[in-house]
């Protein structure tokens, strides 16, 4: 598969429409198991069972890079991205594992966004040619 690059892509919740594909990712936590397991020890310290309990919810954080030839369009690359992914909102994160496969099964993961979105190093990169970004989504949060 020459040429083929894995991609992170935000979707509505029911899957339905692409809303948002992350551009020039450096690096993502994903994936991540978000099993809880419960341990029940005997009273008589004979062993113990281990139960699978349900699903724990998790932070993705994805650090990526906006570009554009001038500040314009690193203001404009900006308010698209606050304006698709708004807080508190549900959506599917979609990681490529193939072309057509994904982390977290068929519909990848249930997130939402609860905290703001990041641009360090402003004062370094002053928004003229790029802009680093770093997003956190909650993984598990619907």
């Amino acid at each position: 598969m020459a040429g083929w690059v894995p991609r992170i892509k935000l979707w509505s919740s029911d899957g339905s429409t692409e809303l948002y594909t992350f551009p020039l990712v450096q690096n993502h936590n994903a994936p991540q198991t978000g099993k809880k397991l419960i341990r029940k020890t005997n009273f008589r310290s004979q062993g113990e069972i281990i139960i699978e309990g349900g699903e724990t919810p998790w932070e993705v954080t994805i650090n990526f890079i906006l570009t554009g030839s001038e500040y314009l369009d690193i203001a404009s690359a900006i308010e698209t991205l606050e304006s698709k992914v708004p807080l508190n909102t549900a959506f599917l994160l979609k990681i490529n594992t193939t072309a057509s496969n994904y982390f977290g099964g068929a519909n990848g993961y249930k997130i939402k966004r609860l905290l703001p979105i990041l641009y360090p190093n402003r004062n370094k990169d002053l928004m003229n040619t790029k802009q680093d970004v770093t997003i956190k989504l909650q993984v598990n949060s619907w």
